[in-house]
Formats: structure tokens, C-alpha cells, sequence
């Protein structure tokens, strides 16, 4: 979809679709076991912390907020920008090289896709973009996160990447402490 769907959901939007897939899948399966990415691992952590059907976890890359070295330095605008919300919905920044990695293939890769995307060739991997607003929601369900992630009991793996640039490994541990 767009971004005027992504800006018209909040991070319990978000939440409330990793539970229904999550009703879907133990109908079909004996066991469920999630795998988030990113901010994916956030919605696998509040899942797990509410329902016995998650029996295993695993979070890859997690986004807990400690940034690595190429986040943008604007960022520590957020808290001032977060609180005018008709901004949040207006300003994004585009996604580009070197994407949070280190892998100069991937990089190329990725680069290939946006300008493919640019000429309309194709919009299947979203938006190459970041809404401040996304951050916000982001920024919310961290909150929840913090609230919540001691009722998980299922088994947990977490891995981080040491080739991620966006997000710094010692999110793994901030999520396993």
C-alpha cells in the first residue's frame, strides 16, 4: 500500500495484525514460532508477552532504539518533532546508501530496487522511506515493549547483526537484560 495507509495506523494496528495471522496459524499448525526483524521483533516480543501460543521467539536485528553509528544525526530532533503531530505525518527521510549495511552488494542491490521503484517499475518492497510518524508509533510501542517483555517465557534466540549500521548490537542485550 501507500504511505497514506501506514500513516493511518498505529503501532496497536500493527500489534492487532500480528494476532490475527497469529489466530490463523495455530488453527494450521501444531506450533507457532515468530521470527521478527527490526521493529517486526518488537511486535514477536508483546506477542509472546500475551499468549502461550507463541512457543518460541526469535528476534533478529532488534529495534530497541539504541541507534549505531549511521543513524542520521537529526535524529535527536525526534522528541521536539514528536510533539506537533500534524509534522509527524508530513516529514519522512528517503532511505539511502548505505541502507544499515555494510555488505557493498547488497547495498548495489538495493539501490537497483529504489530506482526501479522511482520509475514505477515495480513497488513491492514499500516505501524507501521513514515518516517521523512511523518513528513515533516506533517510539510508542518501545514503551510497551519496556512494559511488557518480562512476561516472555517461551523460548527466545536473539541475533544481531555486526554488519548492521542503523541499529547497534547492544539492543540484544538491552532485550535479553
Amino acid at each position: 500500500t501507500g504511505h497514506e495507509e501506514l500513516l493511518a495506523t498505529t503501532w496497536q494496528d500493527w500489534l492487532n495484525g500480528v494476532r490475527q495471522a497469529l489466530n490463523i496459524l495455530t488453527t494450521e499448525c501444531e506450533q507457532v514460532i515468530v521470527v521478527g526483524l527490526s521493529v517486526g521483533g518488537l511486535l514477536g516480543v508483546l506477542l509472546a508477552s500475551e499468549s502461550p501460543k507463541v512457543r518460541g521467539l526469535v528476534l533478529l536485528s532488534f529495534a530497541l532504539g539504541i541507534p549505531g553509528p549511521n543513524t542520521p544525526a537529526s535524529r535527536c530532533l525526534l522528541p521536539i518533532v514528536f510533539k506537533f503531530p500534524f509534522l509527524r505525518k508530513y516529514l519522512f527521510w528517503k532511505e539511502e546508501p548505505p541502507y544499515g549495511l555494510k555488505d557493498k552488494r547488497l547495498q548495489q542491490n538495493i539501490t537497483r530496487t529504489i530506482e526501479a521503484s522511482k520509475r514505477g517499475e515495480t513497488t513491492r518492497y514499500g516505501l524507501f522511506r521513514t515518516y517521523v510518524e512511523s518513528l513515533y508509533q516506533h517510539k510508542l510501542l518501545e514503551e510497551e515493549i519496556c512494559k511488557k517483555a518480562h512476561n516472555v517465557t517461551c523460548p527466545t534466540l536473539i541475533i544481531h547483526s555486526l554488519e548492521d549500521t542503523m541499529l547497534s548490537p547492544k539492543n540484544a542485550t538491552k532485550i535479553y537484560g
